[in-house]
């Protein structure tokens, strides 16, 4: 993704999160305020197979019930990103969409899907944005970070070189 797309997607979802000014950043709360549900299901014998999914036709966000807090949280912030970053084009072509699957890395930058990568990266700026990050840092290392912004430390990490 180039720098160019990436500011983009950063801008777009600082609008999501300027309101806030202490993390974590309500990933449910600013879902509903956008006129999505989030909800938690039982995946069957996906569970093992899928994270997460958008149905973008009653705009809902399911999760899998059986996963950690933080990789749902994650992942609603994600298939958010779909939402709002790729909806018109899912609509339009479903085939494209494909779930988020469960043994992905966070935020994996070598995912050869373009949607992937920028579902990833929105929802990486919306719970870690910028200006929280910056203001949080210096008081705070980065697995303390992690545990505030209720995110993985790895994904902690990254962030935090690219602001930094």
């Amino acid at each position: 993704m180039d720098d160019n797309k990436r500011m983009e997607i950063e801008k777009k979802a600082d609008e999501f999160t300027e309101a806030y000014f202490e993390p974590p950043v309500p990933v449910y709360e600013v879902a509903r305020e956008n006129k999505v549900e989030v909800y938690t299901a039982d995946f069957e014998e996906l569970a093992d197979t899928f994270s997460g999914f958008c149905d973008f036709n009653s705009d809902n966000i399911y999760l899998n019930q059986e996963d950690a807090s933080k990789k749902q949280y994650f992942t609603a912030a994600h298939e958010l990103g779909h939402w709002i970053l790729h909806k018109d084009d899912y609509v339009a072509d479903p085939e494209k969409y494909v779930f988020m699957p469960k043994r992905r890395a966070i935020a994996n930058d070598s995912s050869s899907d373009h949607m992937e990568r920028e579902a990833d990266y929105f929802a990486t700026c919306l719970l870690l944005p910028r200006v929280l990050v910056k203001k949080f840092y210096p008081h705070y290392s980065s697995s303390q970070l992690a545990e505030i912004f209720n995110v993985p430390r790895i994904l902690m990490e990254k962030r935090l070189k690219e602001v930094l």
